[in-house]
């Protein structure tokens, strides 16, 4: 197996994440902790929050949290199904709530987080943002509580984003790519959103990574051959993060949807260490 170095020794980097030493790990449906048993202090301890793209298989995620495990981070991770997806009152937030309850009861130990969304988990960090808007709204979380969650994220970054605008054309190209068939399928995604109410949830957690009030640097990292992740729609975003003073880094592969670590291992995990040593994890 090879080698990297984790904290200035050498440790094997092993098939699953299982397989780490020193790894413990709380797992249950569509949510999952890995833990690295230590003592450091909540200004040192660092967290990677990783929302997966849709129907995300276990061991494709895996080699994310590896990244990062090796790195010193625990890691978070949310998945993202069809159901979830599709019925958002009874997934998605769901989802968001459990989250935001994890980061709320571990405030104490994470005081450096990043959050890291594949695809559609863009639309999952947004439920997330939405969620503690309403805990705020509501009186759940006090602002002080609010505050130590969101000063605790350092970075975010936004893999293969699909934004609500690109949903139809990522849909059908990513069904019937290339085919007669998709320009119809798009149409019928188009159609469907307008009419069901799952649609008023998308739009505000799309009107809330616009309009980000999580204020850290952020990195995109795109392609122009990405048939599902509509470019404009990328740029769109950052343009929007750019606008409210939120400092962006923009990086461009030459590879299919979520698969820029898996076609470019080398740039990818240059990219992210370069982003992690600009703000200071």
């Amino acid at each position: 197996m090879p080698s990297v170095h984790t904290r200035g020794r050498t440790t094997a980097v092993a098939t699953k994440v299982d397989e780490l030493p020193n790894i413990t790990k709380e797992n249950s449906l569509l949510f999952r902790f890995d833990n690295q048993p230590g003592r450091q202090s909540r200004h040192t301890r660092r967290l990677a929050v990783l929302f997966g793209w849709l129907m995300a298989r276990d061991d494709h995620l895996d080699k994310y949290r590896r990244l990062y495990l090796s790195k010193g981070f625990d890691v978070v991770t949310v998945d993202a199904s069809i159901a979830s997806v599709g019925l958002p009152t009874f997934g998605s937030q769901k989802l968001a709530e459990r989250l935001l309850n994890f980061l709320k009861a571990n405030n104490h130990e994470y005081g450096n987080i990043v959050t890291h969304g594949f695809s559609i988990g863009g639309y999952q960090f947004g439920e997330f943002l939405v969620q503690l808007q309403k805990e705020l709204e509501n009186d759940v979380v006090s602002p002080r509580d609010a505050n130590l969650v969101l000063s605790s994220i350092r970075g975010m970054i936004f893999d293969s984003l699909v934004d609500l605008p690109g949903v139809p054309h990522g849909v059908s190209n990513l069904v019937a790519p290339n085919t007669p068939v998709a320009p119809v399928l798009s149409h019928l995604v188009n159609a469907y959103l307008k009419i069901s109410p799952a649609t008023k949830c998308y739009a505000n957690a799309s009107n809330v990574l616009h309009n980000m009030y999580v204020k850290c640097p952020t990195l995109f990292l795109v392609s122009r051959t990405d048939l599902v992740a509509r470019i404009e729609d990328n740029e769109q975003a950052a343009r929007d993060l750019r606008n409210v003073g939120i400092d962006v880094t923009w990086r461009e592969f030459n590879s299919n949807h979520v698969q820029h670590y898996h076609q470019h291992p080398r740039e990818y995990e240059h990219e992210i260490n370069t982003f992690l040593a600009k703000i200071g994890l």
